[in-house]
């Protein structure tokens, strides 16, 4: 029988505005997935701290909240975090983050 490799990825959601906070919340949020074995993919590679993958001053969404967000980027206020993640059982070969200026999220891959 062939082993089977689990891929999780995507759009935490986890917003906070202090980074460490964020950071921490988003390592909260995927422990389940750690505990079985499905680890982030950016330590196998990188030995860096993760990149930001989400901008509020890129969002191009109607809600208030989101035109805010633009708004203030456009002053050069943003709080861009890692919000994006690619979670894997089996050990990462290449991983990056893709810039898509176009898009509030950068695109994540492994």
């Amino acid at each position: 029988v062939a082993a089977v490799t689990v891929v999780v990825a995507g759009d935490t959601n986890c917003f906070e505005l202090p980074r460490e906070t964020q950071a921490a919340r988003l390592a909260s949020l995927m422990a389940g997935f750690s505990r079985r074995g499905i680890v982030d993919t950016w330590p196998d590679f990188q030995g860096e701290p993760a990149a930001d993958t989400h901008w509020f001053a890129r969002a191009d969404e109607p809600k208030i909240g989101h035109q805010i967000a633009v708004a203030l980027g456009k002053l050069g206020v943003d709080a861009p975090r890692r919000y994006d993640v690619v979670f894997s059982s089996d050990r990462a070969r290449a991983a990056g983050v893709h810039r898509t200026p176009e898009s509030d999220h950068d695109l994540v891959w492994a």
